[in-house]
């Protein structure tokens, strides 16, 4: 992201709200500038969108956020003048600007997951080894630490860095919810570089009974997201963060994503996170696939 985006945040800001002045309303069927369904802009957010679907969208009543607005500009995806969506006399043109969003309120925020029926799994080994931890000499990440390989999270009694490492479970501190001034959508953007391996943080929510997964369906489904390991009861379970959740709920689906989904699990706690599988730019939208198994 270029330096004049953080040193002139009014001017972006102005040319978000230039953009959604000339947003067409045949590419938003009566939905006003910068504001789309809630439904669709979190659990069908995608990279494009067939004629069926657009013949829905516009029988909806558009969602009118109840959150205050602000201008603070987070992010902005730019392109160079030669490209042939720029504009003549352009030498950039921001393709994508995000501003900071407020928590929505009909979404309760937690910080872990929410268990009422006390659900367990059997425990696996912490990978103590002989009190050596993971062994890592360097700073582990969850591309080369000996527990992430086996699908263990890092924490004090098993890592050479007592937890404090890329393989912990600890939420990013570069995240942010912002909305997107191009297609009003919220979403998760980084404000500082993310190295490739990174845990960025857990998806919270609602830990319950879901049944089998269907053997040629989504793996995921709004939402919804299956866990492949049983209870200690044999049951399936999977987590759904619609209601409750963390900031990871957010994350846009993307067909090349910046990070991907894994479950992993020390001791009995078991859960998902999302990890960077490659470098991210601060001022750039984290993204993930909601279609890959964990």
């Amino acid at each position: 992201m270029p330096s004049e985006s953080s040193a002139h945040p009014t001017s972006l800001a102005s040319q978000c709200r230039r953009r959604q002045d000339r947003v067409s309303p045949q590419s938003i069927p009566r939905t006003p500038p910068g504001e789309i369904p809630l439904w669709f802009e979190e659990a069908f957010a995608s990279e494009g969108y067939d004629s069926d679907a657009l013949e829905l969208i516009s029988g909806l009543r558009p969602h009118r956020s109840t959150s205050a607005p602000t201008t603070e500009v987070v992010g902005a995806d730019v392109e160079s003048a030669d490209s042939p969506n720029s504009e003549c006399g352009a030498s950039q043109l921001p393709r994508e600007i995000w501003v900071s969003e407020t928590w929505p309120v009909e979404v309760k925020r937690i910080a872990e997951h929410w268990n009422p029926h006390h659900w367990k799994f059997s425990p696996v080994s912490i990978g103590i080894r002989n009190g050596a931890g993971c062994g890592c000499e360097d700073r582990c990440n969850a591309a080369t630490c000996a527990n992430a390989k086996e699908n263990r999270f890092c924490m004090e009694a098993n890592c050479s860095f007592a937890g404090c490492c890329g393989n912990a479970l600890k939420e990013h501190p570069s995240l942010v919810l912002a909305r997107s001034c191009v297609t009003g959508m919220r979403g998760l953007v980084t404000r500082d570089d993310i190295a490739a391996g990174e845990v960025l943080g857990e998806y919270f929510g609602h830990l319950d009974l879901f049944g089998p997964p269907c053997r040629n369906g989504p793996v995921n489904d709004g939402f919804r997201m299956h866990l492949k390991t049983r209870s200690t009861g044999d049951k399936y379970l999977g987590i759904d963060a619609k209601e409750k959740g963390g900031i990871l709920r957010f994350m846009n689906h993307a067909c090349n994503p910046c990070a991907r989904f894994h479950e992993v699990q020390t001791g009995a706690h078991l859960t998902v996170v999302a990890v960077s599988v490659r470098d991210v730019t601060a001022g750039e939208e984290v993204t993930v696939s909601y279609g890959d198994r964990l």
